[in-house]
């Protein structure tokens, strides 16, 4: 079975935003924190599916017991961000596979290091350093080869980040998202330089 993770639409606000105490031009616009943080949860929820994709089917492949599989696997992952530079990933999976239900869960702890990683939004380029990394916490469940139960994701620490327009800050962020499949909703609530924010939505459709 080839485990495919929600590809979660979740909004947050993960890694942009200035200093409380810095002047109101130097400010990321609200607009701009939640495009930017809705690429970024979404990116985390998309490598973490993809890495316990992976590991998932490796383990199928080399193994011949029918019992459930249990398993604790440490990562470095690089991945290179849109608009130049990367991101240092490095953690901890917990994974169990039952593939005779094809359920499942993983949970992973890993440290996110942004190196010069920009990206574009609403025609600004913001680039990001870690000052010093962002902890993040996910987890997944699955059964029937389906995502179950709430999906979840946190958020926690500090970034630099500079426009191409000029402005720069430091922000710190504590970021609690979640996916509900069964509803079709995705909830984020947190606080992001002392900006204090709670979006949910709901969408129709299948969700692959």
């Amino acid at each position: 079975m080839r485990l495919r993770l929600l590809p979660v639409f979740v909004l947050a606000a993960l890694a942009a935003c200035d200093d409380a105490t810095a002047p109101g031009a130097d400010r990321l616009t609200m607009d701009e924190i939640t495009d930017l943080s809705v690429a970024m949860v979404e990116a985390d929820f998309t490598l973490t599916g993809d890495l316990g994709a992976a590991d998932q089917i490796g383990t199928a492949e080399v193994s011949t017991a029918d019992a459930p599989i249990t398993a604790t696997t440490e990562f470095t992952h690089t991945r290179t961000c849109p608009a130049g530079g990367r991101i240092v990933v490095e953690g901890i999976r917990e994974r169990t596979f039952d593939r005779e239900t094809r359920s499942g869960t993983m949970d992973f702890s890993l440290t996110k290091t942004h190196e010069d990683c920009a990206r574009t939004v609403r025609n600004v380029t913001i680039t990001l350093n870690g000052a010093p990394n962002v902890q993040v916490d996910a987890h997944h469940a699955w059964q029937n080869g389906a995502p179950v139960g709430l999906q979840t994701l946190s958020m926690v620490g500090a970034i630099d980040w500079a426009t191409d327009d000029g402005r720069e800050g430091t922000c710190t962020i504590d970021i609690q998202a979640t996916f509900d499949p069964e509803l079709r909703t995705r909830t984020v609530v947190g606080q992001v330089c002392d900006r204090t924010f709670e979006r949910k939505t709901t969408w129709r459709g299948r969700h692959r």
